[in-house]
């Protein structure tokens, strides 16, 4: 009668504890919107720049956060990223720098770093922030060399190749289906996202905008 019973409750408890999962994710990047919104208004109604440089020493956006006390570490964490690192802080999302731009080094990366009155990106589909797991790490508040692909740092699309897609562990049908953070502050858990290339209007479409046309890729932020 106990194992009948508790083969029955197992999978009632598994899945209240994966909804309280992706609340506490949820919760950690309203945190990180925050965060980034307090970053922006601090510096010119900029958001933080994907990598600041690529040279030692690095200052990807997540340390622009921590560094400059406008976030604190255990938000970058997943409760589902259980993932062992050594001693370094776990950080299971990574910022969106848009369709198609992966490179070379920061130059393409034009939403990480644009001002939020950017014209090009005044949508609230836009996002910013998404989940981004990739067990080939080691570590997660360091950079990965080398430093193509930007692995854990940015997500392009899920339409980019494998190593700049988002990843999302609560979903394991749909590794793509995630919380996303979006520039106007609110967070959203998005399905049905696609790795071919979207419709022009689609949902993925607006979430991961092409660099527009007439902008140079060598200039990382928009006016």
């Amino acid at each position: 009668i106990i194992a009948l019973l508790a083969g029955l409750l197992l999978p009632t408890l598994s899945t209240a504890r994966e909804k309280a999962n992706r609340v506490t994710c949820e919760s950690n990047l309203h945190q990180i919107g925050l965060g980034i919104l307090a970053y922006a208004s601090d510096n010119d109604n900029h958001t933080p720049p994907a990598l600041v440089s690529t040279m030692s020493p690095y200052t990807p956006w997540y340390w622009s956060l921590t560094n400059n006390g406008y976030a604190t570490s255990k938000i970058f964490r997943c409760p589902d990223d259980r993932k062992v690192r050594a001693g370094k802080i776990p950080r299971s999302y990574a910022m969106v720098v848009g369709r198609g731009n992966t490179g070379p080094y920061w130059q393409n990366l034009w939403i990480a770093g644009s001002r939020l009155t950017c014209p090009y990106l005044m949508n609230s589909a836009v996002a910013i922030v998404g989940e981004q797991y990739s067990s080939s790490l080691t570590n997660t508040l360091d950079i990965p060399t080398p430093f193509s692909p930007y692995t854990g740092i940015i997500i392009a699309s899920p339409s980019d190749p494998a190593a700049y897609r988002p990843t999302s562990l609560h979903e394991a049908s749909d590794t793509l289906a995630g919380n996303y953070l979006f520039l106007d502050g609110h967070v959203e858990w998005v399905q049905g996202l696609k790795t071919s290339t979207p419709a022009a209007g689609s949902r993925q479409d607006a979430m991961f905008p092409q660099l527009p046309t007439g902008v140079s890729a060598s200039v990382l932020t928009c006016p």
